[in-house]
């Protein structure tokens, strides 16, 4: 759920991103075979699983999903014993709004953390929540997971990894999102000196729509709640996150009406697009109505809206170009 003009910026930050993280980023990943389990197992302290009925798969990276409606299950179990010389660490990547619960061996107690609180291990990033196994963590032990109930669309990545390689991704990952941010807050300072001198109103909805971006990507990211000050808002979860992107997309809609001038150019269109930028704002106060349930619907509203208003945004800047709007232009390049 991007703004416009910083669609093809966003694109080309994840391009980036995955140019800046090669495949030894995955060398430390075990072969683990993953089990859907048709109902919760008998957990406690010693216990011993049994052999596993049911299809299973086995992979480095395997990717979970959490249903909305129901929950399900997973067993993991490690192809072979761990024989790496650094610990094992279990990595989940992706949990934005499910309920992912963690059941570990050797005591199996419930661990249910998420990249929103302020209190994970300090010694990592936000990118994902990290959980330390037995050093000699056999195949035989299983590590279940408990997804859903609330669930998510998207997929949810697990890994198990050793602690050495794991570390070396974390902090690319943390070169990389530092170095984004901080030219996108960049931006925003320069946009503000701007403001500063000339005082046009453009300047004001490009600073927050930029700043709601900016705010999107480090609660997405769970930066956001690593800051010092920020442990308040870890009860909100992704709430924040998705309350900036429906604000962001709905100022930069603003935004290109005033910077492409696209009423006086393409006047239909224009009002088209800019009667979407209230929906966006309905949006961004939904979030807070628990009552609504929003969780389950609103993501998926708010892409598609993006999708309309981005149509709606290119068409009418294309006209406005083909008829002498160079600032429409400027824009279709961005």
């Amino acid at each position: 759920m991007w703004g416009h003009a910083g669609m093809g910026w966003r694109w080309f930050c994840g391009g980036m991103m995955l140019l800046c993280m090669p495949c030894v980023a995955w060398a430390g990943d075990a072969a683990v075979r993953v089990t859907p389990l048709p109902s919760a197992p008998v957990l406690g302290a010693g216990h011993v699983a049994a052999a596993t009925q049911g299809t299973s798969s086995v992979a480095q990276r395997t990717w979970l999903h959490a249903p909305h409606t129901r929950t399900a299950w997973y067993e993991l179990r490690l192809s072979e014993n761990w024989r790496a010389a650094s610990v094992p660490l279990l990595s989940i990547h992706g949990n934005v709004r499910a309920r992912v619960t963690a059941y570990l061996p050797p005591d199996y107690r419930p661990r249910n953390d998420t990249v929103f609180e302020a209190g994970l291990d300090p010694t990592f990033s936000h990118d994902s929540v990290v959980y330390p196994l037995p050093p000699g963590l056999r195949a035989g032990q299983p590590i279940y997971l408990e997804l859903g109930d609330p669930g998510q669309t998207q997929p949810i990545r697990v890994a198990v990894t050793d602690l050495s390689s794991y570390r070396a991704s974390d902090l690319r990952h943390i070169r990389v999102s530092t170095f984004f941010t901080s030219v996108q807050l960049s931006m925003v300072l320069v946009i503000l000196c701007f403001w500063a001198v000339l005082r046009d109103r453009m300047f004001v909805y490009f600073i927050v729509y930029v700043g709601a971006q900016v705010l999107y990507g480090m609660t997405a990211s769970g930066e956001l709640f690593a800051l010092p000050g920020a442990a308040w808002l870890g009860p909100m979860g992704y709430h924040p996150g998705q309350c900036m992107a429906a604000l962001a997309a709905g100022f930069s809609i603003w935004f290109i009406l005033e910077f492409a001038d696209l009423r006086h150019y393409t006047p239909r269109l224009a009002a088209c697009l800019g009667a979407l930028r209230w929906p966006f704002l309905a949006c961004a106060a939904i979030v807070w109505l628990p009552f609504l349930k929003p969780d389950a619907w609103l993501p998926n509203t708010v892409n598609l809206l993006v999708v309309a208003s981005t149509f709606l945004a290119l068409a009418s800047s294309w006209l406005a170009w083909r008829r002498g709007n160079r600032q429409a232009g400027f824009f279709l390049l961005s």
